[in-house]
């Protein structure tokens, strides 16, 4: 008939994108199978070994410079 309670008008409707951003938040709990979950925890190794790998270039950088200045300390003690 067309005719509107006002319930439905009152609830929150999610789009479609938000629908799908929820859905893949979840998904892992839905399958039955690991691949995807081992995927995941795969992807998430790869970027803390970056994360790491960055800092210990980092650190690596620090340690060749403070070398670098007691090398130079020593030299000017020397003479």
């Amino acid at each position: 008939m067309g005719h509107s309670t006002g319930i439905s008008d009152s609830y929150y409707r999610l789009t479609e994108s938000e629908l799908l951003e929820d859905y893949l938040k979840i998904v892992d709990h839905l399958t039955i199978k690991s691949e995807s979950r081992l995927k995941t925890q795969v992807e998430e190794i790869k970027q803390h070994d970056t994360v790491y790998a960055d800092a210990i270039a980092t650190l690596f950088d620090q340690v060749m410079k403070l070398m670098a200045e007691i090398n130079k300390l020593k030299g000017e003690r020397q003479t």
